[in-house]
């Protein structure tokens, strides 16, 4: 009630203090609405029915819980003058009232200052739920009509016409959501109000989202331990200053475009304070009701004065059906007086072409020196400060991002034990296989992962063709100072990638020169399913080879395509649809060939029908003849670990003279010869080796001879 007392303070100590004060104001209100149907007076009701919901002796204990004065007239005015009066010398000593600085946000005029009010008060507190339920004398009724509250504040008809404007479509409270009807198919004045949750937290103090944003959206606040970031300060510096502008209500859009783990989303979590990260695919699908959560994530950013955090992920525009929803979305994003930051793996300009204007900046896979430098503070952030510096070396050698070895560190330490990892005992294997477990891409289902564990001793071939592999190597691990040190970028803006074709017989080493790149290299070989790969569909394959290529260039992996003249063959002359089709997907592989910055290799046994254009993309060309005696004779003694059990000499000149196979084949008749003697409870003998060749010579639809002095006994 008014108080009129000299004494009485003249600011808010608290803000519990003005929502309490509007509460009294509310039931001022109550009270003044009694007196215009003339059934209440001063200290005493007049009424001569019991009310279903609340009784009278209820609502005169409600409205009056003290002995009171002789009510003024006009008492909900002068309550509000006075409270109005109250709050501005407040705001001046800066004492932060949540419910005025929702009035500030959203630009409330006086009435939905008001309205709100009276909404919120039925919210908070159980007493005036009652007096309202006293007032509309329905138990059922659970929330106030439009007419019920403007009644309040104009009880005349005059009065609720004159102000039913605050509840129209383009009032602040509807268009920024912040008041909802819970039932849109009755008369407009018959229609519930509720005030959303989350306002209803934020005026008492809280930070809450939307019930309806739990799945895709979270406040998130500086983490307590952060990692460390490794950016050139050229970049660090830009992007510093371009964080540090979006707090001061500019609404500028920033966007973070790098592979997983760079630093784009941890960067805004040290950087920008409390925010709002989004989950796009969340937030769109499903998409029935997807404007309602994109609006609710507007007003809540925009109530708790927060940034948002736009992560697309793996977000695609691949569904004519979203394209309302992303379009929303954009608009929120670039509209947002508090900014917005899109962080994206690639350059997703399907939706940067949504917002009006934005600041791109671009987050790099970090140099073999900067993760030498992330290695070493991310084991001394888990309490190991003393590992070897062959160990981050080797580590380095491996082309992870940042979180990716903060990750494969706290693997590491995890395994071998926190103990002994302080104590340094960092072995190497642990710290490898760390790091190739990070590397795994998402491509289960249409790819393959080589694992060789053998080394270049067991690779026979030419010195020439063993040195042009070697070449390949230093490319690979040297390209990022050629180009980012030495100014070799700027002449090649695009096709940086290493692109190679091995050419040559089957079984001639082609697969396992693959593995042992890979293997000196530090990264994962997965070889291409192309059953998998190429659809019937149209627009299907290349679907799949866009997600091939999205997740090489995410993982580091290099991409191995087996019998590539199936699926990079000449492109034809258009002589029907089909045809025009099948060059599509040839056009496409050039385009991402080029694009690929990773490293493609290409087999193939023909190498005549490859499309010209790819064999002018080859950057090397390696060929794996058959081999000679001398090569066979080899490959043969390669063949016999050192652990097998030998019964005789074993002749691998006179193997390979009889027997011309190649490499894989040789592998296969030793194999098959171990077998032999195995199930013979013997030891290697010849014989075993020359039935294992001649089958496969057999195999091969070559003749043999037969019988001779190794000829197994029968």
């Amino acid at each position: 009630m008014y108080d009129a007392d000299p004494h009485a303070p003249t600011i808010f100590a608290h803000h519990s203090e003005h929502l309490i004060a509007e509460l009294e104001w509310v039931r001022t209100l109550v009270r003044d609405t009694l007196d215009h149907a003339g059934r209440i007076g001063n200290d005493t009701l007049r009424l001569d029915r019991v009310r279903l919901a609340v009784s009278d002796e209820d609502a005169h204990r409600l409205l009056f819980p003290k002995p009171q004065n002789p009510r003024p007239p006009g008492e909900a005015a002068l309550l509000r003058d006075h409270l109005d009066q109250k709050i501005r010398r407040s705001l001046e000593q800066q004492v932060r009232l949540p419910l005025v600085e929702i009035w500030q946000t959203f630009n409330l005029d006086e009435l939905s200052r008001q309205v709100l009010i009276l909404a919120l008060a039925g919210e908070v507190d159980e007493d005036i739920r009652r007096l309202y339920a006293y007032l509309w004398n329905d138990l059922s009724r659970k929330r106030p009509t439009v007419e019920f509250l403007l009644g309040l504040l104009q009880p005349s008809i005059r009065g609720k016409l004159h102000n039913a404007h605050a509840f129209f479509r383009e009032s602040p409270l509807v268009r920024h959501r912040l008041i909802e009807s819970m039932s849109q198919d009755a008369p407009f004045f018959a229609q519930d109000v509720r005030l959303v949750s989350s306002v209803v937290a934020r005026a008492i103090g809280g930070h809450e989202l939307d019930p309806r944003l739990a799945l895709c959206a979270r406040v998130t606040y500086p983490p307590k331990n952060p990692l460390s970031i490794v950016l050139s300060p050229p970049t660090l510096q830009a992007i510093e200053t371009s964080l540090s502008q979006l707090g001061d209500g500019s609404g500028s859009t920033l966007v973070f475009i790098g592979p997983s783990g760079t630093g784009k989303t941890e960067l805004c979590r040290q950087r920008l304070g409390p925010r709002i990260e989004v989950d796009v695919p969340a937030i769109v699908r499903p998409l029935e009701n997807a404007d309602e959560r994109i609006y609710a994530l507007a007003r809540d950013a925009r109530c708790l004065k927060m940034p948002i955090v736009i992560d697309l992920a793996d977000s695609e525009q691949d569904d004519p059906a979203l394209t309302p929803a992303y379009r929303l979305l954009g608009r929120i994003a670039a509209q947002h007086p508090y900014g917005a930051v899109v962080t994206a793996r690639d350059e997703a300009s399907w939706f940067l072409g949504l917002l009006d204007t934005a600041v791109v900046h671009r987050f790099t896979f970090p140099t073999a020196h900067e993760r030498v430098i992330i290695w070493y503070q991310s084991f001394a952030r888990n309490g190991v400060f003393n590992a070897a510096p062959e160990i981050l070396t080797v580590a380095s050698r491996y082309p992870l991002s940042g979180g990716a070895i903060e990750r494969a560190a706290v693997a590491v330490i995890a395994r071998i034990g926190p103990e002994k990892a302080r104590l340094g005992d960092l072995r190497l294997e642990p710290v490898t296989e760390a790091c190739r477990a990070q590397l795994t891409p998402r491509l289960q289902g249409i790819a393959t992962r080589i694992v060789t564990t053998l080394v270049w001793d067991d690779l026979i071939l030419p010195k020439t063709e063993l040195d042009n592999l070697r070449e390949i190597i230093n490319y690979a691990k040297f390209k990022p100072q050629i180009f980012d040190q030495w100014g070799y970028g700027r002449l090649l803006p695009y096709g940086r990638g290493l692109s190679v074709l091995f050419a040559g017989p089957p079984g001639t080493g082609k697969t396992m020169a693959a593995g042992l790149i890979g293997s000196e290299l530090g990264m994962e070989v997965f070889r291409i399913d192309l059953s998998r790969t190429v659809s019937k569909y149209i627009g299907e394959t290349e679907k799949n080879l866009g997600r091939i290529f999205d997740e090489a260039s995410r993982s580091q992996s290099i991409l191995l395509f087996d019998e590539a003249d199936s699926l990079f063959a000449k492109r034809t002359e258009v002589k029907s649809s089909v045809d025009r089709y099948a060059n599509l997907e040839v056009n496409f592989l050039l385009q991402r060939m080029e694009d690929f910055d990773g490293v493609t290799i290409l087999t193939t046994n023909f190498e005549g029908s490859l499309d010209e254009a790819f064999r002018r993309r080859i950057r090397f060309r390696i060929n794996f003849p058959s081999p000679d005696l001398e090569t066979r004779t080899q490959l043969w003694a390669k063949m016999v670990p050192k652990e097998a059990r030998v019964e005789e000499p074993l002749d691998f000149e006179q193997l390979a003279k009889d027997f011309e196979l190649s490499g894989g084949y040789i592998k296969n008749a030793a194999v098959r010869a171990a077998f032999f003697a195995i199930q013979n409870n013997d030891g290697l003998r010849m014989r075993y080796f020359r039935r294992a060749a001649r089958q496969e010579i057999l195999k091969l639809g070559k003749v043999v001879r037969m019988g001779d002095q190794y000829e197994e006994e029968r």
